[in-house]
């Protein structure tokens, strides 16, 4: 029941941090425009790695929070978005 679980739980993380990725690609290259979910894919995908009941895999739990556009490198663009003034040009 453990393995069904966080596996579950690790795939919906991985579907969105997948998502996520997607809409920045279209964002920059196709020029459609849509929100990311922040923290979402990343926090689900911690918790299950976190939670897997596989000897070591729990010690890399931070991983998808770096990996997801919604969690680390997400919210380093948007603070650089509002401490360099950008957001008054928009």
């Amino acid at each position: 029941m453990d393995w069904l679980l966080s596996g579950m739980i690790l795939l919906v993380g991985g579907f969105v941090i997948i998502m996520n990725w997607t809409i920045i690609y279209y964002s920059l290259v196709k020029k459609k425009y849509s929100s990311w979910a922040p923290l979402v894919g990343g926090g689900l995908a911690a918790v299950g790695l976190a939670t897997l009941p596989m000897a070591g895999v729990a010690k890399y739990w931070y991983v998808p929070l770096i990996i997801d556009y919604g969690c680390l490198p997400g919210m380093a663009h948007t603070a650089w978005f509002y401490l360099t003034g950008r957001h008054r040009e928009h």
